[in-house]
């Protein structure tokens, strides 16, 4: 029964060849170029979600679509268990006041970098190159309320530096709670 219906819709295949094609459109040739533009459909922009901006002398604006990390839960998780992250993406966390913070690499599988942003949102300082897997304790000296984790060495390709200016864009309330403890 199985040869059957095989043989059945090859038979349906052999006798579409050998119907007629249908007729085909006459091929339309472009009208000469008259200088004008052609028209052109409007684009829905693409929502861009949340992002961080990083501003400086020494580089042109960068931009990073980031995940949020705001309740406890989020923030203890941050980036671990990705085996790969975008250029142009990230993750900050936004904690509740200003006090030293400290990050390790525990369960996190790829480089990071981390930037370490005061309360006014300029650049502290950054860990660059995080080794994965490790839970020696990442940090820089002073005082940060945000951070920024990037993939490693986004820092140096893009020439971020303390006192770089950060912009926050489409991130709801970033210094109303809920935020990490």
């Amino acid at each position: 029964m199985r040869g059957w219906l095989l043989l059945g819709a090859l038979g349906q295949v052999s006798s579409c060849r050998d119907r007629a094609a249908p007729e085909r459109p006459p091929i339309q040739r472009p009208l000469e170029d008259s200088g004008s533009p052609a028209p052109q459909a409007p684009q829905t922009p693409r929502p861009l979600g949340p992002r961080v901006v990083l501003r400086g002398p020494g580089h042109a604006p960068v931009t990073v679509s980031v995940e949020v990390a705001r309740e406890n839960a989020t923030c203890t998780q941050g980036l671990m268990y990705r085996r790969e992250l975008a250029e142009d993406r990230g993750m900050v966390f936004l904690f509740r006041e200003q006090h030293h913070l400290q990050f390790w690499m525990h369960n996190t599988l790829v480089r990071l970098d981390m930037v370490f942003i005061r309360q006014d949102r300029t650049v502290l300082g950054i860990v660059k190159n995080a080794t994965p897997r490790t839970d020696d304790i990442r940090e820089v000296p002073g005082d940060s309320r945000y951070v920024l984790e990037v993939r490693g060495g986004f820092a140096d390709r893009h020439g971020i530096s303390p006192d770089d200016v950060v912009e926050f864009v489409d991130i709801p309330d970033p210094d109303r709670p809920p935020n990490c403890d």
